[in-house]
């Protein structure tokens, strides 16, 4: 069992505690107060999260440019020394002999494929002999125009083909990445408001705490009058005393809190959180009235708005689509190659296939794999989306019912603790039992303070998870 001393001494480490908590740099940091819409105006020039949406939208973009690119002009130019093999001349006939004289060709076109798949090379050719004879060479020095036509009839042709699918499906990925970037920012708006909010009623559950923490050294130092007029126990004050202590803590907790967030508070604002740290200020919104608004609210309309318009939503479905169209291509690659080749002096056939299919195999499958993950991750977001839609507007309806109850019983208690000081003066109390009513109306005030937080942070998930505007 402790003895007097130790208690005492108990109470002095307590006091010198709560000294070192209150003259620690959580307490001493000098504040910048902020407003709403000062932390709006932050979230809007961007952010981190945005940046990266932003260099994803740069990737797509420059993934669609490489795409069209299959479909660019382009030129063709090849020069160089052949051998020919012509029927021997002699005395300005040809015989039966075989000849091997030697030419430089040099050939040039432009050629372009469309996004039906035909693909059109025109040119021209031409070249000169060295040792041949004109009678030898004549028609293959002559210069000769090109056509070049080559039209896919299988794999490559029309909307199938790959490089048409590529460019859609980058297309596609690109309009993804826009609707990311634009849920993105909206997102960071979101945020940072609730960093406010949660700052706000960081700072207020603080206020209270201090205030009560006076209180109860205005309690404390009453009882050290009653200890040095007899009136008291120095045991039964100790014994107060180190009651006090849950207080302490909790006013340190608060003060380690609030330095935490006005931290948070500081990066969403784009500044140091090592420098001059920010201080929300404000209140909340009035909560009045919007118990009946609430109770209006429409689950299924909001649950219908939401899968239309959430804007993470739509990029899902782009980015569905974009594996949709490698999908079409990919089923196109795995057909026979066989192209009707037109040219002025030749019309051919050319076939080509891969003795093999795993390339071809292995290309679809992991197309369609990725197909059906991008419709997997819609249907996750789908189902995410309908429950936290049920559980915000139950939630609201709660949390808007609590704070109306709450608030009342702050009133109620406001008064009580009038009363109290009142009868207190004139003796019809004790010391104890106003420093009771105090303990309960700042208890109160505490639970007020977080239905005011859950009630804001719901109404502002409500808004911004599920319509997502293009403002705060």
């Amino acid at each position: 069992m402790r003895t007097t001393s130790q208690r005492r001494l108990a109470s002095s480490s307590c006091a010198a505690l709560a000294a070192i908590v209150l003259s620690s740099p959580f307490a001493t940091a000098s504040a910048q107060a902020v407003r709403l819409e000062d932390v709006i105006t932050a979230a809007l020039k961007g952010s981190v999260q945005t940046q990266r949406e932003e260099e994803r939208i740069k990737r797509a973009a420059g993934q669609l440019q490489q795409a069209q690119g299959a479909f660019d002009f382009r030129t063709t130019a090849e020069s160089g020394w052949e051998r020919l093999y012509l029927p021997k001349q002699s005395n300005g006939t040809l015989t039966n002999e075989l000849d091997t004289p030697n030419i430089f060709r040099t050939t040039i076109g432009i050629g372009k494929r469309f996004r039906n798949g035909i693909d059109v090379v025109p040119g021209v050719s031409w070249a000169f002999a060295d040792s041949s004879s004109a009678v030898q060479s004549f028609g293959l020095t002559t210069p000769r125009p090109s056509l070049n036509i080559n039209i896919p009839l299988f794999k490559g042709w029309g909307e199938e083909g790959e490089f048409a699918s590529g460019e859609r499906a980058a297309q596609a990925s690109l309009e993804g990445s826009n609707l990311n970037r634009s849920f993105a920012g909206n997102r960071v708006v979101y945020q940072a408001v609730q960093v406010f909010w949660r700052c706000l009623a960081t700072r207020q559950a603080l206020e209270v705490l201090e205030s009560d923490q006076r209180g109860a050294e205005d309690y404390l130092a009453a009882l050290r009058e009653l200890v040095a007029q007899g009136r008291m126990e120095a045991t039964q004050f100790d014994r107060v005393n180190a009651g006090q202590a849950s207080q302490r803590v909790a006013l340190s907790r608060a003060q380690a809190n609030d330095q935490l967030c006005r931290r948070d508070l500081a990066v969403v604002l784009g500044a140091s959180s090592s420098g001059t740290l920010p201080t929300a200020i404000g209140d909340f919104p009035s909560m009045d009235g919007l118990g009946q608004r609430a109770a209006m609210l429409n689950e299924q309309a909001l649950i219908t708005a939401a899968l239309t318009q959430r804007q993470d939503l739509l990029a899902l479905a782009r980015f569905e689509a974009a594996e949709s169209e490698r999908v079409r291509g990919a089923k196109n690659s795995a057909l026979p190659q066989v192209d009707l080749v037109i040219d002025p002096t030749r019309v051919l056939i050319r076939y080509s296939q891969a003795l093999g299919s795993n390339s071809a195999k292995g290309s679809l499958e992991a197309a369609v794999a990725s197909e059906g993950e991008a419709r997997l991750n819609q249907v996750l977001l789908q189902n995410q989306i309908r429950d936290d839609i049920t559980d915000q507007v139950r939630n609201i309806r709660e949390s808007l019912s609590n704070w109306t109850v709450l608030s009342e019983s702050e009133g109620l208690l406001g008064t009580v603790v009038t009363d109290s000081q009142t009868s207190l003066r004139a003796g019809a109390i004790t010391q104890q039992q106003y420093r009771d009513a105090q303990n309960e109306l700042t208890a109160i005030k505490r639970q007020v303070i977080d239905a005011d937080r859950k009630s804001t942070r719901l109404n502002s998930s409500h808004v911004s998870e599920s319509r997502m505007p293009s403002s705060a």
